[in-house]
């Protein structure tokens, strides 16, 4: 299941009682406090980086700087977060240029600061627009298979 991060506090009761469950949880690039508020608690997350009209286009130095916001949450060895996977749009889907170049290498920060933690980075091609439906093909492959982990394990204990 995938949803808005910030409706974390609605959809917990609900993941507490699922055991073979798994939550997507979709925080757009500038919402980096709802991430920060529940980082102990998500194991998936997708950051995405568009609005009502689509990827944003002119400016470079806003996206840029959110960013950078995210690696400054990840970086300290203090910050604790139970996150495993992280899902960001393909970067092939970018366009190049100065500023571009620039937002690219502010994201990759936070790639880099990603990796001591273990946390997996997965590129995928995300939907032009908030208002487009969001399925990760990666995040339901994975889900998946730990389904049916779980129901082996319980089939196997009843035998």
């Amino acid at each position: 299941m995938t949803f808005v991060l910030n409706l974390f506090a609605a959809v917990l009761p609900l993941a507490l009682g699922t055991s073979t469950g798994s939550f997507l949880f979709d925080c757009h690039l500038g919402d980096p406090e709802y991430f920060e508020a529940y980082a102990t608690q998500l194991s998936f997350l997708r950051i995405y980086q568009c609005d009502t009209f689509g990827p944003y286009s002119g400016h470079g130095r806003a996206v840029k700087e959110m960013w950078e916001s995210w690696t400054a949450i990840f970086a300290p060895r203090s910050f604790q977060t139970s996150l495993q996977v992280l899902y960001l749009n393909d970067p092939s889907t970018f366009s190049t240029g100065g500023e571009m170049a620039e937002i690219h290498l502010a994201r990759e920060g936070l790639v880099d600061v990603c990796r001591p933690r273990n946390i997996e980075v997965v590129y995928e091609e995300q939907n032009t627009s908030e208002v487009e439906s969001q399925i990760s093909r990666d995040f339901v492959r994975r889900s998946e298979a730990r389904r049916k982990a779980i129901e082996s394990g319980e089939n196997g204990r009843s035998k």
